[in-house]
């Protein structure tokens, strides 16, 4: 995030902005080869490049809006900022996480037909997994079951790891169509508010002023 001030700063927000969201997108998109045996050496560096992206695009975000902003209207701009940044969160984890349990359920229906379950009592285990979420660790299997309770995990692990690939490619594709949109037309908008609202080394002085508080 600091290294985010300072190329705003002296470059513009475009640039920071377009980076992080490009970096965090790919970083995302990387992460879908995981699966349940993935160690950290091999996914650690995706996830710092996810971390890096997203502290390169915050503060640069703001910046351009207020910058953007009459001076008149700074706190209805950041109120809108900070609004907006919290209904993306609650309904990007509502949406996504509706995606991995649908997947997730789907998965484990498959899964377990695939190796002998009946389709009725696959559908069963299916739906009780899902609807326990971070309990289902603790689902224990009758010694009836026609599978070793270790299998059934093994299979309800890679039902999760494939369930979450989808959030990952939804999420990875969005923030490379925002990098995207980030470079074609943030430094148009701030091109056409300096036109309007003042000179280039006003907005860039009130622009650095706000990263450096950030």
């Amino acid at each position: 995030a600091p290294l985010a001030g300072q190329l705003t700063s002296r470059f513009g927000p475009r640039i920071p902005v377009t980076l992080g969201a490009l970096f965090s997108g790919i970083a995302l998109l990387l992460v879908v080869g995981i699966d349940p045996t993935t160690d950290y050496g091999t996914i650690w560096w995706k996830l710092a490049m996810f971390g890096i992206g997203i502290g390169l695009m915050l503060s640069p975000l703001t910046t351009a809006v207020l910058a953007s902003t009459p001076s008149t209207r700074s706190g209805l701009a950041s109120s809108i900022v900070t609004t907006s940044r919290q209904i993306g969160s609650v309904l990007g984890v509502a949406l996504l996480g509706a995606l991995v349990t649908s997947n997730f359920t789907t998965n484990i229906t498959s899964s377990l037909i695939k190796v002998g379950i009946p389709t009725s009592i696959s559908a069963k285990i299916a739906v009780a997994v899902a609807s326990a979420g971070a309990q289902a660790s603790k689902i224990r299997f009758s010694g009836r079951f026609p599978l070793p309770a270790q299998v059934v995990h093994t299979l309800l692990n890679q039902s999760f790891t494939d369930a979450i690939h989808g959030a990952f490619i939804v999420s990875g594709i969005a923030l490379l169509c925002a990098g995207v949109l980030s470079a074609l037309l943030l430094g148009r908008v701030q091109q056409d508010v300096i036109a309007q609202h003042g000179t280039e080394d006003v907005l860039l002085e009130e622009a650095a002023a706000i990263s450096a508080i950030d």
